[in-house]
């Protein structure tokens, strides 16, 4: 017989960790603005909408999009995506940053719930104009021109 026999471990089994409520609500997710549609950045310094507060960034969704230029995270900037009869606005905060081989992917989270609703069917409506673009073969069109 063997002397020297190997005994095995006692099996641990780890502890169950409580999970926070509010973790299986969050969806943390970005929408992905089409690159060749126009998007305009602009830095919020100091400003703020008063109807909204200084609220940090809440809500559960969020939209990353192509920036020639480095936006710093934490940077609060107001994202204006025009549309054929219209533009929309968003409050939001730089939350990722990641670097390209042509600038920079920039991830923001909107600073309002609300928004979320709102930015997924601007951003439905921009997939399809950009899919509408790439069929017919045609350059993006300019933001800055006025259609009447």
């Amino acid at each position: 017989m063997l002397k020297n026999r190997i005994q095995a471990a006692p099996a641990v089994m780890p502890k169950p960790v409580p999970v926070h409520a509010s973790s299986r609500t969050i969806r943390n997710d970005f929408l992905h603005h089409p690159p060749e549609l126009p998007l305009r950045v602009r830095r919020m310094v100091g400003w703020f909408n008063p109807a909204r507060g200084r609220a940090a960034p809440h809500g559960d969704l969020g939209l990353a999009f192509h920036n020639s230029r480095y936006l710093r995270p934490g940077s609060r900037l107001e994202l204006v995506i025009p549309l054929r009869h219209g533009s929309q606005r968003f409050e939001a905060t730089v939350v990722m940053v990641r670097e390209q081989r042509e600038g920079f992917e920039i991830g923001v989270w909107l600073h309002c719930a609300a928004d979320g609703a709102r930015i997924r069917v601007v951003e439905e409506i921009c997939r399809l104009e950009a899919r509408l673009l790439q069929r017919r073969g045609q350059a993006p069109r300019d933001p800055t021109a006025t259609t009447h």
